[in-house]
């Protein structure tokens, strides 16, 4: 429907970078995307626009990551994003931030119907969040994006750092 791969390839993926971190060292990043006020849009202009809206934001997020990086939908109005090889912080945050600002905008559907988007995205970075396996690192990154959500939508947060 999106142009993002699905669930499916996300979850190949994600264990494919995991083992190839734990095999061969290095590491990825994680960003879990999550449209803000997605039901207000679908409820507002009907899901056909809302399936627009999904197409038009996986097209920005493509233009706007590099060529290594892959799209995936998670589910509704979520995405994730994997970042190959990019293992600090600063630049998954930088990455992050270019996505959202990207998405902070307002689309023209059809030519008719102007819909306003914006996102919450957590990151996290393995192995620097010590998760202890793909799916604790999926957990990681969308506990920052609720972060995102609480602290008032269309913005980024880096998971917190575990205390040793």
């Amino acid at each position: 429907l999106t142009g993002a791969y699905n669930r499916g390839a996300f979850n190949t993926a994600l264990e494919q970078n995991w083992a190839r971190v734990t095999a061969c060292g290095g590491g990825f990043s994680l960003i879990l995307l999550d449209l803000d006020n997605f039901k207000h849009i679908n409820d507002r202009f009907g899901h056909s626009i809302g399936d627009q809206v999904l197409q038009s934001v996986t097209q920005i997020l493509w233009e706007a990551l590099r060529t290594d990086d892959m799209i995936f939908r998670y589910g509704g109005e979520e995405f994730c994003v994997l970042l190959s090889e990019v293992v600090d912080s600063p630049t998954a945050l930088a990455i992050a931030e270019r996505l959202r600002a990207a998405l902070d905008c307002s689309l023209l559907i059809n030519g008719l119907v102007r819909v306003p988007i914006s996102a919450s995205l957590g990151v996290a970075v393995h192995p620097l969040h010590s998760a202890q396996n793909p799916r604790d690192l999926l957990d990681i990154a969308d506990d920052a994006a609720y972060q995102a959500k609480r602290d008032g939508k269309n913005r980024v947060v880096l998971a917190s750092l575990p205390s040793h």
